[in-house]
């Protein structure tokens, strides 16, 4: 419960990479999640991924850092992942973060990045389905995930296709399969004549870039997720426009 190795070593050896949640030491106590976590930075080569490292109380985030420096001669190579607001700081300890922030990378909320759902709901059918041959995503369904929010990001898509493959009764996954909820909050509706001639320039802006998006965005001066994004809550499928 405490760490998840990843990928199981050799016999006598620590394992690659270990994924030690920090929402449990509140479960079994500061002082015997900390130990356990010395004992992974003192096994020898390896990695030790820290999930959730917002949720430690400041204890043992003082405690932590302390752990930190007196392992600052190990082989093992230190990580951490924190979930908060997009564009915003983690909301840490400064000493903390100034021992886990030597080098950072942000990743955006899944609504800012479309364009990876088809490759994550493929991936999620492979983990999570019963049967082969594995079922696919028709491209109706894909396109109406594509223009959903997605609030709780990669879990709640993977949460939606455990429950879609569950008992590996699909041969295909069709929009119809998705549940109402979703469907009705995937509906098109009419543009706002505003909408209608921002959707005109980027489509426009994508033709004369010659099917690039990101040159697109570039000339538009927005984003290329901002350009996903308004592409997608238009009904418009981003992988075939192309031009």
């Amino acid at each position: 419960r405490f760490a998840h190795a990843c990928t199981a070593g050799t016999a006598g050896d620590a394992p690659p990479l270990t994924v030690v949640d920090c929402a449990l030491a509140a479960v079994d106590g500061g002082f015997a999640w900390l130990q356990q976590l010395r004992s992974l930075l003192t096994a020898g080569p390896g990695s030790v991924v820290l999930r959730r490292v917002e949720e430690l109380d400041p204890a043992t985030s003082t405690a932590l850092c302390a752990l930190i420096d007196g392992a600052s001669d190990s082989d093992v190579r230190l990580f951490s992942t924190a979930t908060v607001a997009y564009g915003s700081d983690p909301v840490l300890p400064r000493a903390l973060l100034d021992r886990l922030a030597v080098s950072c990378v942000t990743i955006p909320p899944l609504r800012q990045r479309p364009e990876d759902i088809p490759l994550l709901a493929g991936e999620f059918v492979r983990r999570h389905c019963p049967r082969t041959p594995l079922p696919r995503f028709t491209p109706e369904a894909l396109q109406a995930m594509l223009r959903l929010d997605w609030p709780g990001n990669v879990r709640q898509l993977e949460n939606l296709v455990r429950a879609l493959v569950a008992g590996g009764r699909l041969s295909d996954i069709r929009l119809e399969d998705l549940p109402e909820n979703l469907r009705r909050l995937t509906a098109r509706r009419p543009l706002p004549r505003l909408e209608q001639l921002q959707l005109e320039q980027i489509l426009l802006a994508i033709r004369q870039a010659a099917g690039n998006k990101q040159l697109a965005a570039a000339q538009l001066g927005i984003s290329r997720s901002t350009l996903y994004r308004k592409l997608r809550a238009s009904g418009i499928e981003i992988n075939r426009v192309l031009f």
